[in-house]
C-alpha cells in the first residue's frame, strides 16, 4: 500500500464507525496490509445532504473542504448523497469523490452481471441514486412491488428502533419473496438493510451491500499504484 495516500471519510458518527471497521477488515484481508492514514470527520448534519438546499450544499462544501486541506487524496462518502449534490460540490473539490451508489453497481455488474434486486429506502428511491448509475452503467435494477416493498420499509423502521431481530424476520421475507419472482442478486442500497440482510443469515454469495461495495472500492483505490 502506498504510504501517501490518505484517504477522507465524511459520515455521521454511526455510519462512520461501521464503515471504519469494514475497511479496516477489508485491508487485512488485502494483499498489502499496511493500515493506510484515514481522516474522518463524523457530521450530525449527513441527514440534511439528503435534500438539495443551499445551505446544505454549502455545509457539504465546508467539510470536504476540510478535509482536502488536511492532505487527503481521496474522500468516501458512506452515505446516500443525491448525485446532483456531490456532483455540484465535486467540481470545487480537487481530489476524487468516492461515493456509495456508483461502487455498489460497479461491483454489482461485475459480480452479478445478469441484474440485481434492488432493496432501498424512500429517500434513496426517490432521489434515484441507484438508478441513475446503474443507467450510466448499463446494468439492470428490478424493483421490488409494493407489497414487498412495504416489507422493506417496515424493516428500515424496526432497524432505526434497534429491533433487528424484527427487522431481519422482515428483510427474509421479503427477499425469499423477490428470488421467487426473479432469482437474481439483492442489492441492499442502505446501511441499515444490510445489517438485517446479514441478522437473517440470508445467502451472503448472492448479496451486494453498499457498505461493503464502497470499502472494496476504497481499498482498490489505496492500494493502487
Amino acid at each position: 500500500m502506498q504510504a501517501e495516500k490518505t484517504l477522507g471519510v465524511l459520515a455521521s458518527m454511526d455510519t462512520a464507525g461501521d464503515f471504519l471497521r469494514l475497511l479496516s477488515v477489508h485491508i487485512e484481508s488485502s494483499v498489502q496490509k499496511k493500515q493506510p492514514r484515514i481522516i474522518t470527520i463524523s457530521s450530525p448534519y449527513i441527514k440534511s445532504y439528503k435534500n438539495r438546499q443551499e445551505d446544505s450544499v454549502e455545509i457539504l462544501k465546508n467539510e470536504l473542504t476540510l478535509l482536502v486541506k488536511q492532505g487527503v487524496n481521496a474522500v468516501a462518502l458512506p452515505c446516500n448523497i443525491p448525485h446532483q449534490t456531490v456532483t455540484e460540490v465535486g467540481k470545487n473539490i480537487p481530489v476524487p469523490l468516492i461515493p456509495m451508489a456508483d461502487t455498489t453497481i460497479s461491483m454489482a455488474k461485475r459480480a452479478y452481471p445478469k441484474g440485481s434486486w434492488l432493496l432501498a429506502c424512500n429517500d434513496t428511491k426517490r432521489n434515484k441514486l441507484y438508478q441513475t448509475a446503474a443507467q450510466k452503467k448499463q446494468y439492470m435494477l428490478l424493483y421490488p412491488p409494493e407489497d414487498i416493498q412495504s416489507i422493506i420499509d417496515k424493516t428500515v423502521k424496526l432497524m432505526k428502533q434497534q429491533d433487528i431481530s424484527g427487522a431481519a424476520a422482515l428483510l427474509k421475507q421479503a427477499v425469499n419473496a423477490l428470488v421467487k419472482i426473479q432469482n437474481f442478486s439483492i442489492m441492499t442500497a442502505c446501511p441499515d438493510l444490510g445489517y438485517a440482510y446479514t441478522a437473517a443469515n440470508l445467502p451472503a454469495n448472492t448479496h451486494i451491500s453498499c457498505l461493503q461495495a464502497l470499502s472494496a472500492a476504497c481499498v482498490e483505490f489505496l492500494t493502487s499504484s
